[in-house]
């Protein structure tokens, strides 16, 4: 599946994905260009997490773009702070998933390793 970015700022571009094997919200994925495969992001506004591309390829990338694992919306991406994605991520959330978990972690599955967000 190609990932239909929204350009965020000069260098950044973002796109809204579903990945329920990871959790049961919507995520923030985001790439920044000009960094290659360490310029991939995977952000959990609502627990506050991230995961980052590693250097050793595109881990995240590729399991975005698999349909198996997730699925992106076309929804307007809100240029905003972070208070407003928390606050954007679960309203949809709410409005395409029928149980949305806004408590629980990410799983650390298919090799990726979540922080929590500074």
């Amino acid at each position: 599946m190609a990932i239909d970015y929204v350009p965020h700022g000069d260098h950044h571009r973002v796109a809204i994905v579903y990945c329920p094997t990871i959790c049961e919200r919507l995520l923030h994925f985001s790439h920044d260009d000009g960094k290659g495969d360490t310029g991939w992001r995977l952000r959990d506004f609502i627990t506050k997490h991230i995961a980052s591309g590693s250097t050793d390829g595109n881990e995240i990338e590729e399991l975005v773009k698999n349909r198996d694992n997730c699925a992106q919306l076309d929804l307007q991406v809100p240029v905003t702070d972070v208070d407003r994605w928390k606050l954007y991520l679960e309203t949809h959330s709410k409005k395409i998933i029928e149980n949305p978990d806004f408590v629980t972690p990410p799983r650390p599955v298919h090799g990726i390793v979540w922080e929590e967000m500074a």
